[in-house]
């Protein structure tokens, strides 16, 4: 579907033209924005020039990083600058919105007051892809409890609470600790009572009482105990990867990007194709995987790692991994000081500039802005980003957010998490939908349904039950999820005209139901 560039694309000087009264003398808006935007790119390459082939740490603070983007006097941005920039954005996702509605061929009105039918209707939508799921992140109750049921594993509560210990940013609550100091070692799931059975089932999810509002550091605990049980089967990842797809395939997926361990080695990547290959032919669904980075490891390691994994693709590596992600708690792990020494390596591949001349396909995206410092998503952008994962809190950096509109940054959502992780209180009040009337190539994922205990219908359920969101903005998101996605080109096309096709058998059937604006004028 085409963007609404008529829309998208509204000078900002005419717009402050038309409400704002402008001297001789006076700086624009406009001006300020595009000298803080040429500081962006000077900066850019600024941490590609200062690279060097063995450099292991940043080459500037914190403070200089800052005041290298500090405009001079007359050219920072005052209250009155913001105010009329977000009155734009406002202006701009306004006209967005009346176009979408205008072009939506179904009217949702009617599932929002009907759960049942907005159950069946969101379980038929295609989907297109999920650009944002972490695979052990998929291991949902009934097959968490079928493995443990199934293989029996010996429970080792001490080994458990001595990984959770060793690593400051996990947690768990009171009485989750109490239940594993309870565990005697060596017992297998088949001996505890069913009681105990239940609860150490319940860790590996997100506690139900309260439902919502808990902190990032429990959430990350669930991994500790998920995989000790994938772990103790032999494939067991793999098995929780094909159990996930097979259901998200059901939904109408046909793409997935996992982030991923991916070493730097010949057979790890081999084997990441191989996985692809069977996955496919098992599921339906095309596998892609971007190599993960973790916030919390050592930067020299990364360091180390980003190269040699650009030195293997340089070799025009063929496969499945296209990209490179970096995840973990952004509270006290910024993007610039855990991301620099990973994305400046690979930006300066990908321009040819890197300092031992490789050249790498990757592409990169980057958990930002869901947690943490306001400025995340700036610096992750400056790093040279693709995407961004999350994205919640650019809403709360005006000019950020103007450089991604005018840059088309795609953003990955992910609605359930981020309400459950207290990245929003309320779903009403995500910006998702304001970056999508902005022209932002949003799209839905799921993160970790497994944990969070969702799935990409549920998705789109609380999009359409949360937000005025329109039918024509829903199939936006459809496809934005394979146009910003890393997959070849061919791949891209194919999974797009089997979109066209599925859209069609869709809307045949529910045109009849939920006949929206465009039906009723063409039958008129």
């Amino acid at each position: 579907m085409a963007l609404l560039k008529n829309y998208l694309a509204t000078p900002l000087l005419l717009f402050l033209t038309a409400t704002s009264v402008l001297t001789a003398n006076t700086v624009t808006l406009e001006e300020k924005l595009n000298h803080q935007f040429e500081m962006y790119e000077r900066l850019r390459n600024e941490t590609i020039t200062c690279l060097t082939p063995e450099m292991k740490e940043i080459p500037f603070t914190r403070a200089e990083w800052e005041v290298f983007l500090m405009p001079s006097k007359e050219m920072q941005f005052q209250s009155k600058d913001l105010n009329d920039l977000k009155a734009f954005h406002t202006e701009i996702a306004e006209r967005a919105r009346l176009q979408y509605a205008g072009n939506s061929v179904i009217d949702l009105t009617l599932l929002r007051n009907n759960h049942r039918l907005l159950k069946q209707f969101t379980n038929e939508l295609p989907k297109g892809g999920m650009l944002h799921v972490h695979p052990y992140g998929t291991l949902d109750r009934q097959m968490a409890k079928t493995i443990l049921l199934k293989h029996d594993p010996i429970l080792d509560g001490q080994k458990l609470l001595n990984n959770i210990r060793s690593d400051e940013q996990i947690l768990l609550y009171n009485n989750e600790f109490r239940f594993l100091q309870t565990l005697i070692p060596g017992k297998r799931f088949s001996e505890l009572s069913s009681a105990d059975k239940e609860t150490f089932l319940n860790l590996l999810f997100m506690p139900s009482n309260p439902k919502f509002d808990h902190p990032f550091e429990r959430f990350s605990a669930s991994f500790i105990f998920i995989a000790a049980v994938a772990k103790s089967v032999p494939g067991g990842k793999k098995i929780v990867i094909q159990d996930f797809l097979m259901k998200a395939y059901a939904e109408g997926i046909r793409y997935v990007e996992f982030t991923d361990n991916v070493k730097a080695t010949p057979e790890d990547i081999a084997e990441k194709n191989k996985w692809s290959e069977e996955l496919y032919k098992a599921t339906g669904v095309i596998v892609r995987w971007n190599a993960s980075f973790k916030r919390v490891d050592d930067p020299r390691e990364n360091a180390e790692r980003i190269n040699d994994l650009i030195q293997l693709t340089s070799t025009g590596m063929p496969g499945s991994i296209v990209g490179i992600d970096l995840l973990g708690n952004e509270r006290n792990t910024p993007a610039l000081e855990t991301g620099y020494l990973i994305y400046a390596p690979l930006n300066a591949s990908i321009k040819g500039k890197h300092p031992q001349k490789n050249t790498s396909y990757l592409k990169r995206t980057i958990h930002a802005g869901e947690i943490g410092h306001v400025h995340n998503v700036r610096d992750a952008l400056i790093l040279g980003t693709d995407r961004i994962g999350h994205g919640v809190l650019l809403v709360n950096d005006p000019v950020t957010l103007e450089y991604a509109r005018r840059k088309q940054l795609p953003i990955e959502i992910n609605l359930h998490s981020n309400l459950k992780l207290q990245s929003i209180r309320d779903y009403s009040e995500h910006p998702f939908l304001l970056y999508l009337r902005l022209g932002l190539p949003v799209s839905l994922s799921t993160d970790d349904e497994g944990i969070l205990e969702t799935n990409i219908s549920n998705e789109f359920a609380i999009a359409i039950e949360n937000t005025d969101i329109s039918y024509a903005e829903l199939k936006q998101l459809a496809y934005n999820s394979i146009t910003t996605s890393f997959a070849s080109e061919d791949v891209k096309k194919q999974l797009i005209a089997d979109l066209d096709t599925r859209f069609k058998v869709f809307e045949e059937k529910w045109l009849p139901v939920l006949g929206g604006q465009i039906s009723v004028l063409q039958g008129s």
